[in-house]
């Protein structure tokens, strides 16, 4: 780091601290890079709002590859999961996959401890509200009048690019619920030529566990026994906590369709949406649906009573999801800490970036995680362990790492990245995904177990 005329110069910053921001600096910084993370709030560093689970059927494959790369992903979950399962029906029963529960704030301490001890890494909290081009380098101005330079960039908002949060009636510029997004840095890029779509997704409520009737519940057993990327060792460190499952029934949805009259479309919030995950209400008022839909009740630490109701993710106002809440069997005297919301946010439109997540139209700018229109903090991880390593690359004057479809989950996530194709989910991308991953999980187990 080089102080000038209250100019800060660094070879890469990255902006954001979420799974692909905190992967990035990492890479670059360990690439021997001087490196600067810059996050609107250094608290909430990989911060899981969408659930603290992690793995399942290909991201699993994505945690190894990231391990393999140099990546923290892996060993944090090794250091921090509360619960391991292990399931063989997708794709056929001879091939594993594994899903993990992990400690939400003893995961972001951890990967804070990690980044504040790496070398050639500084943290900054700061709101980045405009990047400007300079020669070969970029200037990054923040709200507090700070000015940075870097011959890289790699941007990382994820849900902060514009960001609404919205619930019930009440809406609200954040990208996540209690902090703020970034309006300026948007119009930036826009003045660049990027472009943009909007998206939404929804967040299920956290409760108190000590209001649920767990005795009527069915138990998510765990398993003591080798995973596809966590060995019988590390499974014996921990004492396991036990997930727990409930169904949507004839009562849940007769209280929301009663109830139509009071539930908000999603047209009445504004925006029309590109993309966008479902929420519960949706599901129930469009298909009038009486089905055992599963809701998984997840612990969310080893030391909270909060759990996370996946499956049940909505944005009705907050005695609605009470109301609908409490017709679950079990949750008759149910308590909302955390009610669910809505978010919609700004993503790069297809096809304004190149294969090793570079900017098409402006060399040195990288973007990765869900600014790419993608799901899940794998993916996110993914992407930023390779624009990080490649903005790193750059800014000595390397040629860029690129990863083939054929030959990695990585390589297919950037591959439907790039070329239009993505899905906002990497396992439905096309019809002969599933006999691909088939062999790839098991190349890839041989490989790295």
């Amino acid at each position: 780091m080089v102080r000038n005329n209250n100019k800060l110069k660094y070879d890469v910053i990255v902006i954001g601290a979420g799974h692909a921001g905190c992967e990035a600096a990492l890479a670059a910084a360990r690439g021997n890079s001087k490196t600067l993370l810059v996050s609107i709030n250094m608290d909430t560093t990989e911060l899981m709002p969408y659930g603290n689970e992690m793995g399942g059927a290909g991201q699993d494959l994505l945690i190894k590859e990231i391990d393999v790369m140099g990546g923290e992903i892996l060993k944090n979950i090794k250091n921090n999961y509360i619960n391991i399962r292990v399931d063989n029906k997708w794709i056929d029963y001879s091939v594993k996959t594994t899903k993990v529960l992990v400690d939400g704030r003893r995961y972001l301490l951890l990967m804070k401890k990690v980044l504040e001890n790496q070398n050639n890494l500084d943290l900054r909290q700061g709101l980045v509200v405009d990047i400007c081009k300079d020669g070969y380098l970029y200037n990054l101005k923040t709200s507090d009048g700070i000015t940075y330079s870097a011959y890289c960039v790699v941007v990382c908002t994820g849900t902060f690019l514009g960001g609404k949060i919205f619930w019930g009636e009440y809406e609200l510029e954040a990208g996540r619920q209690g902090e703020i997004c970034s309006r300026r840095l948007l119009e930036s890029l826009k003045d660049y030529g990027f472009e943009f779509k909007r998206v939404r997704n929804y967040v299920a409520p956290l409760v108190d566990s000590k209001t649920i009737n767990k005795g009527s519940l069915k138990r998510q057993l765990f398993k003591e026994e080798n995973s596809s990327f966590l060995s019988g060792n590390d499974l014996k460190v921990k004492r396991q906590m036990h997930s727990y499952k409930t169904y949507i029934n004839k009562n849940f949805v007769d209280y929301l369709l009663k109830n139509e009259d009071k539930i908000k479309s999603p047209g009445e919030h504004g925006n029309k949406y590109e993309d966008e995950s479902i929420s519960i209400e949706s599901v129930i008022l469009r298909n009038k649906n009486r089905g055992r839909k599963e809701v998984f009740i997840n612990p969310m630490g080893r030391n909270t009573t909060e759990v996370y109701l996946q499956g049940l993710e909505t944005a009705l106002h907050e005695e609605l999801q009470t109301g609908m809440l409490k017709k679950l069997d079990g949750f008759e005297d149910i308590e909302i800490t955390r009610p669910g919301y809505g978010i919609e946010y700004s993503i790069l439109s297809p096809l304004q970036l190149k294969s090793d997540l570079q900017a098409k139209n402006m060399e040195g700018i990288y973007f990765a995680g869900l600014i790419n229109g993608t799901r899940g903090y794998e993916e996110s991880a993914a992407q930023g362990m390779v624009a990080g390593m490649n903005a790193s690359r750059k800014s000595k004057g390397l040629k860029s790492i690129y990863f083939k479809k054929e030959d990695s989950c990585t390589g297919m996530l950037i591959d439907s990245i790039v070329s239009g194709n993505n899905s906002r989910g990497l396992y439905r991308l096309n019809p002969g995904l599933e006999e691909y991953m088939t062999y790839k999980r098991k190349d890839i187990n041989s490989k790295m177990l």
